[in-house]
């Protein structure tokens, strides 16, 4: 009877030994494993939308999915952070008239851009990018969603290589509301310039400056 007792004991012992080293090597694997995860998914941003964006070009686009999608392509010169402050991005600056950037009279401002900013492609980001995506919007074969915002406009130019100035139709207060945010993101013009007229839905995916 004892030596029955001792051998059902030693078995057990030995079952229990057994479980908890599986249990133990598990509780390790899955713990590497999610360190790993972990560590992978710290590397990969996911955007969840309750749709699919249907264009990456927000002058084309026809809700918010495509714009918002847009903006992960593509930069404008500035846009507002959360308190309300603008914030330059193409631009290497926000213009003032204390630097000169916003005309005595009101009716033009001047933008400086960053240097040294190329498309993905290696494409110097240049002024005439600006000046190619307001062609591009206020082309009326364009049919471009955003065109009716910048009506007020008269011309943009490239005053050289990173300079470029916004002339108004008359006195504008709102010249922060142009080339910013979501809606004013600037187009790779070397890219587009093929496309700018009524086949401007069949241009390339945008890239990334």
């Amino acid at each position: 009877m004892s030596k029955k007792l001792f051998h059902y004991q030693s078995c057990r012992w030995l079952f229990s030994l057994c479980l908890g080293t599986s249990l133990l090597l598990t509780s390790c694997n899955s713990q590497q494993q999610t360190t790993t995860n972990s560590q992978s998914d710290s590397d990969t941003l996911r955007l969840l939308y309750w749709q699919a964006p249907t264009i990456l070009n927000p002058h084309l686009s026809t809700g918010l999915k495509d714009s918002e999608a847009s903006r992960i392509t593509l930069e404008p010169l500035a846009s507002y952070d959360k308190n309300g402050e603008l914030i330059p991005f193409l631009a290497a600056e926000i213009p003032t008239r204390d630097n000169g950037g916003i005309a005595e009279d009101g009716k033009s401002v001047t933008w400086k851009l960053k240097p040294d900013i190329k498309w993905s492609d290696g494409t110097p980001f240049t002024a005439d990018d600006v000046v190619f995506t307001y062609e591009f919007l206020s082309n009326p074969k364009v049919g471009a969603t955003s065109a009716g915002d910048y009506e007020i406009i008269e011309k943009v130019e490239a005053l050289d290589y990173d300079t470029v100035k916004i002339t108004f139709k008359r006195v504008n207060p709102a010249w922060n509301r142009f080339f910013i945010g979501s809606s004013g993101l600037i187009l790779p013009g070397h890219i587009y310039k093929q496309y700018n007229g009524e086949n401007a839905r069949q241009a390339p995916a945008n890239l990334l400056p």
